[in-house]
């Protein structure tokens, strides 16, 4: 017979590692948060089991009518099963604290009979990097359980690593194994910077792995200038040598190198040799011919970012300019050149990227996942109500349509072109205009040459305004739907005031006196510019009332 999950079940463990503990602990808040106490089944519960022969964070779950027992082979296989048994039976989804899910807690949750196998996940080390996050890390300093929230989503999609500055002691007791910054291998660059010769830059390196050897992580490997020699015999050499101090005190280390500028055509050449057992990384993601190096079967690894903050190409406040669709292509493309051992993704402040982000995560566990049937499914997630309000058919397709079409009318600029952000079009007319008041126009604006190159101010003012008359007659193209409803909040789970919705896109209140101008860049210092978006009004009074909108289409008048 099938188990029947309720308040009333007892949950144990045969260990109780922190990462277990936040786990049974996680399992169940998660059930008071959709489990009412009506229902009451004596004499069940749910039983967590070592099983070392099983694969590294894997798990089975055996149901039959009184037990849930849960095999794990490890912490993490524990951790994972726990939170698979939350998204499938309780409906907690995986972005729930970030997309405010709400739930109507029911007397029961049915766990049907049978054995239910949950399988590692296909990358070895998949996390997010933190590090690059100054809205989302100010936030979760100020919020009691900021970090933990953040930590607890990542787990969900089933990740295993974090590269953060902060709270790396709380990942670790969660499950997460922090990721040693790439600018600071092993712990030791700002000294070994300054070292004189080798003997004391061995020493350096000995000292910090000593330090830190009795905290889990993914250890960095590197120096400062690697690459400097042209036949990276130098490079080469240093390497060998960390990895020898690192293995020799921490033997089976985890251990990565990031490779940026020179040192990547030197590995790719075959000239700078990395330890078998060190993880190869690339940025931006390598594709099936371009991960180079030792050649098939060797490991290698991606970071990449969902979010750029420079001020030129960025995307800071918004989505990856490039969707979903762009995220899909490069990954599966990774994959199928054998980059399979290391991703790690950079959210920025996460809210912009959940969709990219839930793809990434689906993507590292089964790497054949369809794009266009994830987004669905996670719209569908996303835009629904526990009394079974949900968005139709139709509508999501509209909608993951209007996404997707977004995605692919980005504007694209460089050699070869590139999606780039907001912060393109922002500072470029602003370069533009601040040249031309400045009579600055007798040659090109350097800072524009690598997007838009040209001979002379005239051309590249031409090059520009193509480019984003391109851009208009694409996004043109967006499919267009009628102007959005507002629902009233007829939802019982909404615990409010039940009571017709007064707010009425058209009562919004207007005044064509109010000088937008002191939102501009050039005022605020930083502000991206005026933006236009829906919302709803109470008249001016006091409610409680909810407005859910469809679609929103800006037309000039």
């Amino acid at each position: 017979m099938d188990f029947m999950l309720s308040r009333a079940t007892r949950v144990t463990a045969q260990w109780a590692s922190a990462p277990v503990q936040h786990a049974v602990a996680r399992f169940w808040r998660d059930m008071e948060m959709t489990l009412s106490t009506t229902g009451f089944v004596p004499d069940n519960r749910l039983m967590i089991c070592l099983a070392p022969a099983l694969p590294p964070e894997s798990y089975t779950l055996d149901v039959t009518e009184n037990q849930l027992t849960l095999c794990a082979a490890d912490d993490l296989g524990a951790v994972y099963g726990l939170l698979d048994i939350s998204r499938h039976y309780l409906g907690v989804a995986p972005f729930w604290f970030w997309n405010q899910q709400q739930f109507e807690p029911k007397p029961f949750a049915t766990v049907p009979e049978g054995r239910i196998t949950g399988p590692a996940a296909a990358v070895g080390l998949r996390g997010w990097d933190l590090s690059d996050a100054p809205w989302l890390s100010a936030w979760a300093d100020a919020t009691e359980n900021g970090w933990e929230m953040i930590f607890e989503s990542l787990l969900r999609y089933r990740g295993n690593m974090v590269r953060t500055d902060k709270q790396a002691d709380l990942a670790a007791a969660m499950g997460l194994r922090p990721v040693q910054n790439p600018q600071t291998p092993l712990g030791a660059a700002p000294q070994q910077a300054v070292a004189e010769n080798p003997e004391e830059r061995h020493k350096i390196w000995q000292d910090s792995i000593r330090t830190l050897k009795t905290s889990p992580r993914i250890w960095a490997l590197g120096i400062d200038g690697m690459g400097g020699d042209p036949d990276g015999t130098a490079s080469t050499a240093a390497l060998q040598e960390q990895w020898q101090l690192l293995n020799a005190t921490v033997p089976g280390a985890a251990a990565y190198i990031l490779l940026q500028g020179e040192t990547v055509a030197l590995y790719q050449e075959g000239k700078l040799k990395i330890p078998d057992s060190v993880i190869p990384v690339l940025t931006p993601a390598p594709s099936a011919s371009s991960a180079g190096g030792p050649g098939p079967g060797a490991q290698h690894g991606l970071w990449f970012s969902l979010c750029r903050r420079d001020k030129l190409t960025g995307n800071p406040m918004t989505a990856y300019p490039g969707g979903d669709t762009a995220v899909n292509g490069m990954l599966q493309g990774a994959w199928r050149g054998g980059v399979r051992s290391f991703w790690m993704v950079g959210t920025g402040d996460l809210r912009p990227s959940l969709m990219e982000l839930n793809l990434t995560g689906a993507l590292w566990c089964t790497p054949d996942t369809d794009c266009a049937a994830q987004r669905t499914a996670y719209l569908r997630c996303t835009y629904r109500a526990p009394d079974g309000w949900a968005l139709t058919d139709s509508a999501l397709e509209d909608l993951s349509v209007c996404l997707r079409a977004r995605a692919e009318s980005a504007v694209q600029a460089g050699s070869p072109p590139q999606p780039v952000g907001e912060a393109f079009l922002t500072r470029s007319t602003r370069l533009f205009a601040s040249a031309w008041l400045c009579g600055k126009t007798q040659g090109p604006i350097q800072e524009l040459a690598a997007l838009l190159p040209a001979e002379s101010y005239a051309e590249q003012l031409a090059a520009y305004q193509q480019l984003c008359t391109s851009a208009l007659e694409n996004y043109e193209t967006v499919p267009r739907r009628p102007p959005c409803r507002i629902l009233p909040c007829t939802a019982p789970w909404c615990r409010r005031k039940r009571k017709k919705c007064k707010g009425r896109a058209e009562n919004a209140p207007k005044n064509p006196c109010v000088a937008l101008s002191f939102l501009s860049t050039e005022i605020t210092g930083g502000f991206t510019g005026c933006t236009v978006g829906m919302y709803a009004s109470a008249n001016g009074t006091a409610s409680t009332n909810h407005a859910a909108f469809y679609w929103f289409a800006y037309q000039q008048v």
